[in-house]
């Protein structure tokens, strides 16, 4: 991720590269812009990368687990559609409330926040809240975060990334919220192409 960051901050300092993403030559700004195209040519491409590795998946590869106490690839999707929206719409808008954060992912997602079953007990197996959803249920849920955080953003305005929002006792920034949503997104993504990848040789 920070990678990525780089590239995009050289992107803006380079001519040709600037005029492509319409930004100024030499000017490197962490605006609500910056953050956009980052979400756009970013998480928009993994996005893609999900949905392309998963059109007919099984609900048995869903739902396969390693060992007990392992994440699966079905829980991995579910949760990274409840925290995008946990952290664009409860913690972005300040709310600090468990119950009200868990009604507006209810509201968006259809899920609950703990209905991703994460974190897994040591012994833990698929959730039941997930038991028997497809690819396709998956696919919705992030399409439906996604959706909601573009929604979102279009208030963010430069100004306001500065500002913080107090979560589990600590102090972070919209900026960083943004930050963390791509971090995120591309972590658990690994986790789930090695799922895959040990699912076809075990």
């Amino acid at each position: 991720v920070a990678f990525l960051l780089v590239v995009f901050i050289q992107m803006d300092r380079d001519r040709v590269m600037s005029a492509l993403t319409d930004t100024t030559v030499g000017a490197v700004t962490f605006d609500r812009d910056f953050f956009l195209k980052i979400l756009l040519y970013v998480l928009v491409p993994l996005l893609g990368l999900v949905g392309a590795n998963f059109p007919e998946a099984s609900r048995e590869l869903l739902e396969w687990q390693l060992r007990p106490g392992v994440n699966t690839i079905g829980m991995l999707l579910a949760h990274l559609a409840v925290v995008e929206v946990y952290w664009v719409e409860c913690a972005g808008r300040g709310i600090e409330s468990d119950e009200e954060a868990d009604e507006i992912v209810l509201g968006i997602l259809g899920i609950r926040v703990d209905d991703d079953g994460m974190p897994l007990a040591e012994d833990g197996v698929h959730p039941r809240s997930l038991a028997g959803r497809t690819a396709a249920d998956y696919l919705e849920m992030l399409g439906k975060a996604r959706s909601a955080t573009h929604r979102a953003l279009r208030s963010w305005e430069d100004r306001r990334l500065a500002e913080t929002r107090t979560v589990d006792g600590g102090e972070v920034s919209l900026a960083w919220v943004l930050y963390h949503i791509v971090e995120h997104f591309a972590y658990h993504l690994g986790q789930i192409g090695q799922l895959l990848s040990l699912h076809r040789r075990l």
